[in-house]
C-alpha cells in the first residue's frame, strides 16, 4: 500500500513492512529512528490516510525521544 502510493520508495520495502505489520496487527504505535522514510510528518499523514482508506486504524509513529516525553 505505502509503496504503491509513493509514500515509501520501493527499494525500502522493509520500512513499508514495518508500518504495514504494525497496522495489520493493530499496534498503537511504532518507535523508529528512521528519519529518512518513516519518522516524517509527510509519512505520518500519508500512512494514516492510506490506513483509513483500507479499513485500518492509524498507527502513531514516534521517535524514542517522543516516547520518553510522552510517558512523563
Amino acid at each position: 500500500m505505502y509503496i504503491a502510493n509513493g509514500i515509501i520508495p520501493e527499494k525500502y520495502l522493509a520500512d513499508a513492512l514495518h508500518i504495514a505489520i504494525a497496522s495489520v496487527n493493530e499496534l498503537d504505535m511504532i518507535i523508529s529512528m528512521n528519519f529518512q522514510h518513516i519518522v516524517k510528518r509527510k509519512t505520518k499523514i500519508a500512512t494514516a490516510n492510506i490506513n483509513a482508506l483500507n479499513g485500518y486504524r492509524e498507527v502513531e509513529i514516534l521517535t524514542p525521544m517522543e516516547v520518553i516525553e510522552y510517558e512523563q
